[in-house]
């Protein structure tokens, strides 16, 4: 804020709604409205998306808010102006050592020679392309796919269902996965493992009189007793309760599994298998995958 002078006069306040500016030519001071108002009461808003060329760049939509304005951008931009754009090879997209183009909006990637797909994830194996990380083997019969666990198919394609031999309690679901299975439990139960859906409750609400209850009913669960899934500590609140969940959980109720795989830890184009809690990489035979 510039320094007003000491005359007295020119130390009046100014009306609500503006600003007090010095010119420096004259050493004096004068009102002015704030920026993105005007009118004699500078109370009128100013449409800076009408006024001039558009202040959001690359075609970015500008959108009027009291006293300033806002960028709503087109995809591939980003910034206050849309002047920014968006890294879309930032992640890694392309596998196999390809070459990833930045372009708007999208990326493209440039596969090494045997190598195709969208992101050069399919390895070329005679006349077949072996996917999900498999490898191709040449043999005096020709050559084949050699697939990582849980896949299989001539070029494997096809997720094994591992919930067909699954061994989960009675009344659960098997949900199946690559290489393995979980067992889903059925309301008023939890399960201490991934095939159990056994009765353990650490604490828990009744939810017909509001009141925390401690349970060790055997398998004899309560319908309704424990709000909480997948093992989830129930605890009490005032007038309601909240749930803590186990490692590999979240939710308000703890019902949504946590992908362990979505920040793409496996390196070496390693498949990564998502676990309760945790993660497992399928290396490539012959590289390392070390965790990030």
């Amino acid at each position: 804020m510039p320094e007003l002078p000491s005359d007295d006069r020119l130390l009046k306040p100014c009306p609500e709604g503006q600003i007090s500016v010095k010119d420096p030519a004259v050493s004096n001071t004068s009102c002015h409205c704030r920026q993105g108002y005007q009118g004699s009461a500078c109370n009128q808003d100013i449409d800076e998306c009408s006024v001039g060329s558009n202040p959001c760049e690359y075609g970015g939509r500008c959108i009027n808010s009291l006293g300033s304005y806002r960028c709503q951008c087109l995809l591939g931009f980003m910034g206050s102006h849309c002047e920014l754009d968006v890294n879309q090879c930032a992640s890694g997209p392309c596998k196999n050592n390809a070459t990833c183009l930045n372009l708007i909006g999208k990326y493209k990637c440039i596969c090494k020679s045997g190598f195709v797909g969208p992101q050069c994830q399919g390895v070329v194996c005679g006349q077949q392309v072996c996917q999900n990380g498999g490898t191709c083997l040449t043999t005096r019969g020709g050559n084949f796919c050699r697939c990582v666990n849980g896949w299989t198919g001539d070029d494997c394609s096809e997720n094994i269902d591992d919930c067909q031999d699954a061994a989960c309690s009675e009344g659960s679901t098997c949900r199946d996965r690559v290489g393995s299975f979980s067992c889903i439990c059925p309301p008023g139960r939890t399960g201490e493992n991934l095939f159990v859906c056994s009765c353990v409750y650490s604490r828990c609400v009744d939810l017909s009189t509001g009141t925390e209850t401690p349970l060790d009913v055997g398998c004899v669960c309560l319908s309704g007793a424990n709000p909480c899934e997948h093992g989830g500590a129930c605890i009490n609140t005032v007038g309601s309760f909240s749930c803590e969940c186990q490692a590999g959980y979240v939710g308000p109720r703890c019902e949504r599994d946590i992908n362990e795989c979505a920040s793409n830890p496996c390196q070496n184009n390693a498949i990564c298998l998502d676990q309760i809690g945790q993660y497992k990489c399928i290396c490539e035979p012959g590289r390392l995958c070390l965790h990030l």
